[in-house]
């Protein structure tokens, strides 16, 4: 893999977009949790997952670059990371609590509580040791997904395949652009699952 393919990889499954990735599947998944959702609440919820979880913490991160609190927009230093952590598990809890107002299934609420926690996880990590935050955030997709399919019993295996095929890919993408060590790989997608598997599990 080059250089060119593994920034692509990074910026198609950047942590932020983890929740509408995770919503699009459980749309597109062969179970009944779409069926129960009429089409325009699932643009609405669709829409209000992305607005909030990857648009206004990507606006606040702009922001907070122009001001020269954070570096670098690719946040490749630890310390740039902490105030865009802050925001994000902010309106991760926002985004979790107004989907809980709604008629849906718990899977929706269940995956941005677990991503909330992940993410202030991620930030209490980041004071001292730099985490990939790119594999903690596919490892807490994976994490969710294993987690529902043996709670409701539903078959998730195809898309559970393919995120362990995506996780494979944009770990080497972290490795080949220099972003972080095997070990920040590894046990950022481990501690996600195992946090995500175990919210789903309660």
């Amino acid at each position: 893999m080059t250089e060119k393919p593994a920034k692509a990889i990074s910026i198609l499954f950047h942590p932020v977009l983890v929740p509408s990735w995770f919503t699009l599947m459980l749309f597109g998944s062969n179970t009944y949790i779409p069926l129960l959702i009429p089409l325009q609440l699932k643009f609405i919820l669709l829409s209000m997952i992305f607005i909030n979880t990857a648009l206004f913490p990507l606006l606040f991160l702009i922001i907070m670059v122009r001001r020269g609190i954070v570096s670098s927009f690719y946040l490749n230093k630890r310390e740039d990371r902490v105030y865009p952590l802050g925001i994000t598990a902010i309106f991760y809890f926002l985004s979790y609590y107004l989907i809980r107002q709604l008629p849906l299934s718990d899977a929706f609420s269940l995956f941005l509580l677990g991503s909330t926690i992940i993410v202030i996880i991620s930030l209490l990590i980041t004071l001292f040791w730099k985490i990939s935050t790119h594999l903690m955030g596919i490892g807490g997709l994976l994490g969710g997904l294993t987690g529902l399919a043996i709670q409701l019993s539903i078959d998730l295996t195809g898309m559970i395949i393919y995120g362990l095929v995506i996780s494979g890919l944009l770990g080497f993408a972290r490795l080949k652009l220099n972003a972080h060590k095997p070990s920040q790989v590894y046990i950022g997608f481990l501690l996600a699952f195992f946090l995500m598997f175990l919210v789903f599990g309660m």
